[in-house]
C-alpha cells in the first residue's frame, strides 16, 4: 500500500553554491547576516557546509531517517516534514 498525508521525494542535490556537491552549501551558514539553524537539532550550523533539504538547512550529520536514525547520504523520502529513508517510507 501506498503512504497517505503529504509525500514527496526529497534529493540533497538542490541548491548547491559555488559548484559544491550534494546539495551542499559552501560556507553557507550566515543568510542575509542571520546565523542558521540547523531543521533537525536546531543548533547553529558552524559547519563549514551545510544541506538544504526541503527548503530548509540541515547539518549533514543530522539529515537521518526519523524511525531508524540511518545517514541519508544520497537521497531521502519525506511526509508531513519528517525525513525518512525509502524502506521506512514504504512500511
Amino acid at each position: 500500500t501506498k503512504p497517505r498525508g503529504n509525500i514527496g521525494e526529497a534529493f540533497l542535490l538542490a541548491n548547491s553554491l559555488r559548484g559544491a556537491r550534494l546539495g551542499r552549501s559552501a560556507l553557507g551558514s550566515l543568510q542575509g547576516g542571520m546565523m542558521v539553524h540547523c531543521a533537525g537539532c536546531e543548533r547553529p550550523i558552524l559547519d563549514r557546509f551545510l544541506l538544504n533539504v526541503l527548503d530548509r538547512a540541515w547539518h549533514a550529520k543530522c539529515v537521518q531517517c526519523c524511525e531508524c536514525n540511518c545517514n541519508l547520504t544520497e537521497k531521502c523520502f519525506s511526509r508531513d516534514g519528517k525525513l525518512y529513508c525509502k524502506i521506512d517510507f514504504f512500511r
